[in-house]
């Protein structure tokens, strides 16, 4: 990965939508290019939301097996 390219990854969190898109032209990806990595970050964000909505489920069953004895903190 080039150094510019890290720059655009890092700039990534604070910039909407056009400042990513100018940015893009600007290092001369094409449209289509721009098009798959605005649909590439939009699954990462769907995906990591998924992931947190499973570990919260995970988190709660544990809760619930500690609640109802059936885990505690002893080792069997």
């Amino acid at each position: 990965m080039s150094a510019q390219s890290l720059h655009i990854v890092q700039m990534e969190d604070t910039m909407d939508h056009q400042e990513t898109s100018d940015t893009f032209y600007q290092v001369e990806f094409t449209a289509s290019e721009i098009e798959r990595l605005e649909k590439l970050k939009q699954a990462y964000a769907e995906n990591k939301q998924d992931h947190m909505f499973e570990n919260y489920r995970h988190l709660e069953f544990v809760r619930w097996l500690v609640q109802n004895g059936k885990l505690t903190e002893q080792l069997a």
